[in-house]
């Protein structure tokens, strides 16, 4: 019956990672522990700096690579990346400051990005950057509309400028077909491995028994 019962639970994990990845939603950890991490390390970077903040990241990981706690660095490289490979953002203003990662869209100032930090600045800093995406959509939107505007225009002068056409058409780029495998497949292929393993395990265990 224990065999059984890991057998169902492995097939419904996969079942609960395709419909994951089906909803095209990220099972990437939320960066909200090097958030804290990082917070940490700039409370005690103003400790030991008479309450001033760090200028910039870079200036906090100097401090901070060189500032062991338990035997290591306070901070790690990799700690100032969040999970979607992109560096996390820092802004201060006197003794507030504003933390964040963009998320999975890697875009700043949408809805799926993490923020910490001082929360008056949060405001102003949220403020700011909803203004700007709003004023890239505005802008995309009137170059769209340009462009809708002077395409019969370009059609109208290519049909009168029309040359009969000789020479051989160019190649269709086809699809490149060497492209690596996504990164969820030999995920998906390791989890179910795992799962066969744990079942035969099981199995043996309780043969045996």
């Amino acid at each position: 019956m224990k065999h059984k019962l890991i057998v169902k639970c492995v097939l419904a994990f996969l079942g609960v990672m395709l419909s994951v990845e089906s909803q095209g939603l990220s099972i990437l950890p939320r960066p909200r522990s090097q958030l804290a991490q990082i917070q940490k390390s700039i409370e005690i970077y103003a400790m030991k700096h008479d309450n001033r903040l760090p200028e910039s990241l870079d200036e906090l990981f100097q401090f901070a690579s060189n500032y062991t706690s338990y035997g290591k660095p306070l901070l790690e490289k990799e700690d100032l990346i969040d999970p979607w490979g992109e560096p996390f953002g820092y802004e201060r203003d006197g003794y507030r400051y504003v933390l964040w990662s963009s998320g999975p869209d890697k875009k700043t100032g949408t809805e799926d990005d993490f923020v910490e930090g001082s929360s008056s600045l949060i405001e102003s800093w949220k403020a700011r950057h909803t203004q700007a995406i709003a004023e890239q959509e505005t802008n995309a939107v009137q170059e769209a509309t340009a462009g809708a505007v002077q395409l019969p225009v370009a059609i109208e002068k290519t049909q009168t400028n029309r040359v009969p056409v000789t020479a051989t058409q160019p190649q269709k780029n086809e699809p490149d077909e060497t492209k690596s495998i996504p990164w969820k497949i030999p995920l998906l292929i390791g989890i179910f491995i795992f799962g066969c393993v744990t079942v035969w395990c099981c199995f043996r265990k309780r043969k045996r028994g």
